[in-house]
């Protein structure tokens, strides 16, 4: 009798079978492919890696003012930490070779242990009140960011059938979104004015604590892959494979470099047929002007609403708020594409729609009208990040074969860069006392960025593929 239940299975191999055991998902493109359910557990790391990386990027923002108040700087010196990893995020390229070379698994954890650095650091500078060593740790947050924002279609395509892959990148963007919800959220909690160390204490622990549990979630339980692909080999726009590798004689670091030099090479060409897509780069024009803005004006919110006296609380709510509107709107826009198939169509949509709510906020900025505000914000919030998972499916399928991590990678940087430029731009407008101009260059901006949009028809060559291939199966 003991030895029977010795060899009875304990709670969680029963578990830990159950998410490992094949199922078989519904047809959509004449195929059936198996997938598993431990799916939604890779996912689910994901998102909350996203969420943690986002809170810390957003945290100071909506308490610009009482934070250089603390480290006795100016506010252009408290923009540079939102700036950062706009700044950073130009070295996003280089971290989608290492996913595509090296894994999810090794990126990932290393975007884990770059943000806890950060956040370590960040929290040192308070003990001896220097800014200098805040934005070092600030840097390395954003270092860590540049292998998460480009990654929900890699993992979409990685572990997902391709019926799931809008929605499974929504969910994605929409978790980055959240979090900066949080962050806005966060800071005005702890940090009171006038400021005191033991608030931003409690704000930069709070990011400690969150980071050893999810580090050590993700180096338990995370996979690059699972065992079988939910798609055609020749269909994922994922990382690269790597050969088999014998256990013995175990080989050399030479010998492993050699090796990765002709899927680099590969890669690279891969890269160079991707960049030189015209459709592509007018997708990216009018997402980077739209998004990329939205992005400035999300960070320099308390410059627009102060002077109309609307406090540091306030200006947090309404980012918190604004960020919960975005959240829905990516899931909204995946969904309906995942429903419809009319990317094209939905992104121009959306794109005007965040030109339009651009237009209403100028109108309604005024003091005593936060209904009017906080529904502007909201508006632009939602249209604006519904256009992420459609721009970055619509990339996929421009620049199919390359892979998919390029276009989400270069659509970011291009985002960071143009946020980047415009941070700085409006926060300089407000400190020389010229902020009414900046309303207009939003609407301009914005405005432009609708009119681009109208004029890409890109091709959807990933589901063109797809579709020849299942045809020419089902009549062999």
């Amino acid at each position: 009798m003991e030895e029977e239940d010795l060899k009875k299975p304990t709670r969680v191999q029963r578990i830990r079978t159950w998410l490992a055991r094949p199922i078989t998902h519904f047809k959509k493109i004449q195929q059936e492919y198996t997938v598993t359910r431990y799916r939604f557990i890779i996912l689910f790391l994901f998102c909350l890696l996203a969420i943690w990386n986002a809170m810390t990027w957003i945290s100071v923002s909506p308490i610009a003012i009482s934070t250089a108040q603390f480290y006795s700087v100016s506010l252009l010196y408290i923009s540079f930490f939102s700036m950062s990893f706009m700044i950073i995020y130009l070295l996003t390229p280089l971290s989608s070779a290492c996913m595509d070379l090296f894994g999810l698994y090794l990126s990932l954890n290393a975007a884990a242990l770059l943000t806890n650095a950060g956040s370590i650091l960040k929290l040192v500078s308070v003990f001896f009140v220097s800014p200098a060593i805040a934005m070092v740790g600030q840097c390395l947050c954003a270092l860590g960011q540049t292998f998460i924002l480009s990654v929900p279609p890699l993992v979409a395509s990685i572990w997902f059938p391709y019926p799931e892959l809008v929605i499974v990148t929504s969910i994605g963007s929409a978790a980055t979104q959240i979090g900066i919800g949080l962050g806005f959220l966060i800071g005005p909690l702890c940090v009171s004015s006038p400021p005191k160390a033991s608030g931003f204490l409690w704000l930069f622990g709070s990011h400690i604590a969150m980071g050893v549990v999810i580090q050590f979630l993700l180096l338990i339980f995370f996979r690059s892959k699972p065992s079988t692909p939910p798609l055609p080999r020749q269909h994922q726009t994922s990382s690269i494979e790597r050969p088999v590798e014998p256990l013995n004689p175990p080989l050399s670091l030479s010998t492993r470099f050699r090796r990765l030099l002709p899927k680099a090479k590969h890669l690279l060409l891969l890269y160079i047929d991707g960049l030189f897509n015209a459709h592509f780069w007018l997708l990216s024009s009018s997402f980077s002007m739209g998004v990329g803005f939205i992005w400035a004006l999300q960070t320099t919110l308390e410059y627009f609403l102060n002077p109309h006296g609307y406090s540091s609380f306030v200006v947090g709510w309404i980012g918190f708020g604004s960020v919960i509107a975005a959240a829905l709107g990516v899931s909204l826009s995946g969904f309906l594409a995942s429903l419809t198939h009319h990317y094209r169509s939905l992104y121009k949509i959306f794109m005007l729609s965040t030109a339009l709510s651009c237009i209403l906020f100028i109108f309604c900025l005024r003091p005593s009208a936060l209904p009017l505000v906080l529904f502007s914000v909201l508006f632009i919030s939602f249209s604006c990040n519904s256009l992420i998972p459609l721009s970055m499916e619509l990339g996929s399928e421009c620049i199919f074969p390359s892979p998919s991590s390029l276009s989400s990678s270069f659509q970011y940087v291009l985002c960071n860069l143009v946020a980047c430029l415009f941070t700085l731009l409006l926060t300089l407008l407000f400190e020389s006392n010229y902020g009414y101009l900046c309303p207009i260059i939003a609407a301009v901006v914005l405005s432009l960025a609708a009119f681009v949009s109208l004029f890409y028809i890109g091709p959807y060559s990933r589901k063109a593929s797809l579709s020849s291939s299942s045809s020419s199966s089902s009549s062999s």
